[in-house]
């Protein structure tokens, strides 16, 4: 099942290229995948019980899957990007 995860420069400092295929069946088997190939990006992503981020917001086909379940399903051909979110905390 090849997935296709596309990368924002503010993580490419740990993977370097912008798009990366994984296999996965759901987005936490892909962050899982994604930290096999580069290590160290899960902690980029992921708390210590596995959640996302607030920091982060995942497309899966175009769609927010805010908030973010990690045992969302993936198929075949699908795509996830990743897209960095401005938290304003000014006031």
């Amino acid at each position: 099942m090849s997935i296709k995860v596309i990368v924002p420069p503010c993580l490419r400092h740990v993977t370097d290229p912008s798009t990366v295929g994984v296999e996965a069946k759901n987005l936490g088997a892909a962050i899982d995948e994604l930290n096999r190939i580069f290590p160290g990006i899960e902690r980029q992503l992921r708390n210590e019980q596995g959640e996302i981020l607030s920091g982060f917001d995942f497309y899966i086909n175009g769609i927010s899957t805010y908030p973010t379940d990690v045992a969302m399903s993936l198929n075949s051909g699908d795509e996830i990007i990743i897209v960095p979110v401005e938290v304003d905390v000014g006031g």
